[in-house]
């Protein structure tokens, strides 16, 4: 690894390296500079025009969107094959296999709770039914309330979310950062979800990346379903500082 962009802060070794942009823009020379012998892109970012000029330049690049859980194990399988280490990738791919099977199985057969996860406040932000996180719902036995919208990343209304009346609200974006978002949804009582003080954190670097850790974020977010239901689980009921007594590791 030579070059990172300004997001990639995992593992703390990362921080150590180049930024040659985020996902709007790149910063071309500098990518150039570190003469790289693979680029990975995000093939839906905002930089499009700027990789395609990298492909262009002669660079390889491997364009990386995994849109199910089970592609994150295919991707990983996918990198070791390009740097090659395959049997360090494969070896991963199938713990992650192995630690999603196991979720899967513990809670396939719970009744469905009513989610809605807020990326953003002002404006309103939430994930659509083709975001991962939307799967990660789904694994916990969850439905997203905006599950309907094709957007990623689609903007709605407060009045929105009053007609959905989620059982569930969970901040997952850098509104974790702020803690008085809570206190903008207990202006509505009538929300399933305010009324039974079921709001709740997942730092977003657990849920919003596509990354093997997205199970440490979604053993949190089975948790908080699994308090809603009224079942016991390891993660502490919000207050809420998001955190399990005994998240999964990798």
């Amino acid at each position: 690894m030579v070059g990172i962009d300004a997001w990639s802060d995992y593992p703390p070794a990362a921080r150590g390296l180049t930024v040659v942009g985020d996902a709007q823009r790149l910063d071309l020379e500098a990518v150039s500079a570190l003469r790289p012998d693979l680029v990975v892109a995000w093939r839906s970012g905002g930089n499009r025009a700027q990789v395609e000029r990298l492909i262009a330049l002669g660079f390889p690049v491997f364009f990386s969107e995994p849109t199910r859980l089970d592609d994150i194990a295919t991707t990983i399988e996918r990198f070791g094959v390009l740097v090659a280490t395959p049997e360090v990738a494969a070896t991963a791919a199938q713990t992650f296999r192995t630690q999603l099977d196991a979720l899967r199985s513990r809670h396939a057969s719970h009744a469905p709770v009513r989610v809605f996860v807020e990326i953003w406040d002002r404006p309103l932000v939430t994930v659509g039914g083709g975001h991962l996180v939307t799967r990660v719902i789904e694994l916990c036995g969850g439905r997203n309330v905006f599950a309907a919208l094709g957007a990623l990343a689609p903007q709605v209304s407060v009045e929105a979310v009053l007609a959905a009346n989620p059982q569930m609200i969970v901040a997952a974006g850098l509104t974790v950062s702020r803690p008085a978002w809570r206190d903008d949804w207990r202006r509505w009582p009538g929300i399933a979800a305010v009324s039974g003080g079921h709001l709740y954190e997942v730092p977003p670097e657990l849920l919003v990346r596509h990354t093997p850790r997205i199970l440490q974020g979604a053993s949190l977010l089975c948790g908080y379903l699994q308090q809603v239901r009224g079942e016991s689980h390891d993660p502490g009921r919000n207050g809420g500082n998001g955190q399990a007594r005994n998240p999964m590791r990798y």
